[in-house]
Formats: structure tokens, sequence, C-alpha cells
């Protein structure tokens, strides 16, 4: 018996590639993309409309944060200087995580979660915490 009609399984770094890449994305310009959780993160990394990347990491203190970062920076060849990282989920530009990235990557844009979480009509904290889930 079928209670709850059809959907879709996804996994969760599915649903954040899927958001990403609704994305317009500049013309052969690689950027990255992380969704920030209390004790692990994801990566994509987007050159254009061409995907390029993707991880999932576990950290446990900002420098294991800024670790994963710059090395997915200097796998990919990015220029810290150049390429954008561009923020989501539980971090904002006062917190540790973000002051740490910006003493190495100076292009750095930190998702703006007020418009979005006054439309599911929740607190911009829940938004971060859930930012995957709310956007699948």
């Amino acid at each position: 018996m079928d209670q709850f009609g059809g959907f879709t399984f996804k996994n969760v770094n599915t649903a954040f590639l899927e958001y990403i890449l609704q994305t317009d994305f500049p013309s052969g310009v690689s950027s990255v993309y992380s969704c920030i959780s209390e004790h692990h993160f994801e990566v994509i990394v987007m050159k254009g409309n061409e995907f390029i990347f993707f991880n999932s990491f576990e950290y446990q203190t900002a420098q294991d944060f800024i670790y994963y970062i710059l090395f997915v920076f200097e796998q990919l060849k990015l220029d810290t200087h150049q390429h954008t990282l561009h923020l989501f989920g539980q971090i904002d530009s006062g917190s540790e995580l973000f002051t740490l990235a910006y003493t190495y990557i100076k292009n750095i844009v930190v998702y703006d979660h007020k418009t979005q979480a006054s439309v599911f009509n929740i607190t911009e904290d829940e938004l971060k915490k859930h930012f995957i889930l709310l956007n699948s």
C-alpha cells in the first residue's frame, strides 16, 4: 500500500550539488562552494558550468577546516587571491572559520540567509543548520 505517494530519494550531497548547479556561473572562471555544518563540510568546485570536484570533509578545529580548503585550492591549482570561495550553512563573517579562511583566501562570499529564512518562516540559525535539507 502506497501511503506517502511518490518521492525521489536524494543523498544530502546530491541536494547541495543540485542547488549549486542552479547558479549562473561566469564563463571559464573557477569558483569554490562550501556548505559548512558543525563538524563536516562539503566542497564543490565549478569552472563555468563545468563540474570539476566534489568532496566532503570532517573537521574538529578551524585549522582542520582551512587545511582541507587550502588542499583543494592547491590540488586544483586555484589561486587563493583570484578565485572565490562561496560559503553556506553554519558560518558568518564573524566566525573563527571565516577569519582563518580570510587570512589565506581574499575573495570570500558568505551566503546571506536572511531573505530565504523569512521565506521559510524560520530563524537564520535554523536555516544555516539545515541549509541543504531546506534547499533540496
